[in-house]
């Protein structure tokens, strides 16, 4: 099976082309922007312009042969009319929305990292449709997007960043899991592990599942 890896940047299309990959599948990706300032910007200002460069960039990975779309960036996700591109697309397409409906029937307090407030919001939107009674604790991390897009060593954005005393500080406010809400964020996923005891959801496998085995 080939499968068409539609990301927000060069990196996160790298990453999921990788991922995909190393699942034992054929991958082929896209980029809708250049790098993640861009892609914020489409994303808050130019909402109706990503949608069609998404539908277009999933038409030509059909083109030349993908199976189904695997829309590997949280805040895309968000960004666009899903259901709008969809249509528009002849094969199936998963994202990390579809996991996110299943893990809010799954758990009450869910700890959330994304790229940006947007993706926050919109990543809250469907655990609250599926789960009301579920608690949200979330925070929006630019900056560490922006440290994995340069790749640097995940260690060394870790600790520029204090991101395992700002996990640590998250999941002690006894959340049952954290979301990775952002397809960057599995670049540090070890060194995520160390600094939280609750279980981390990577959409990723879940993904592939739902794409390509159901």
């Amino acid at each position: 099976m080939k499968i068409g890896v539609l990301a927000g940047t060069q990196v996160d299309t790298k990453l999921g082309v990788q991922y995909v990959i190393s699942k034992g599948y054929d991958a082929i990706g896209r980029p809708c922007s250049e790098d993640a300032k861009i892609q914020l910007d489409m994303q808050l200002h130019h909402k109706e312009e990503l949608a069609e460069i998404a539908i277009a960039l999933s038409l030509e990975m059909i083109e030349e042969g993908a199976d189904g779309i695997f829309v590997y960036c949280n805040s895309l996700s968000t960004a666009i009319d899903l259901e709008y591109v969809r249509s528009r697309v002849p094969k199936k397409m998963v994202t990390p929305l579809d996991v996110y409906v299943e893990c809010a029937k799954m758990y009450k307090h869910i700890f959330v990292i994304t790229a940006n407030g947007q993706s926050l919001a919109g990543i809250e939107r469907i655990i609250k449709a599926n789960n009301p009674d579920s608690w949200l604790s979330g925070a929006a991390l630019q900056p560490l997007v922006y440290a994995i897009e340069d790749l640097l060593p995940p260690d060394d954005i870790c600790k520029d960043l204090n991101i395992r005393e700002f996990l640590k500080y998250f999941t002690s406010m006894k959340a049952e899991v954290l979301i990775l809400g952002c397809t960057h964020f599995p670049y540090i996923l070890e060194q995520i592990r160390d600094a939280v005891n609750v279980p981390i959801i990577d959409p990723g496998s879940r993904m592939l599942e739902i794409l390509c085995l159901e």
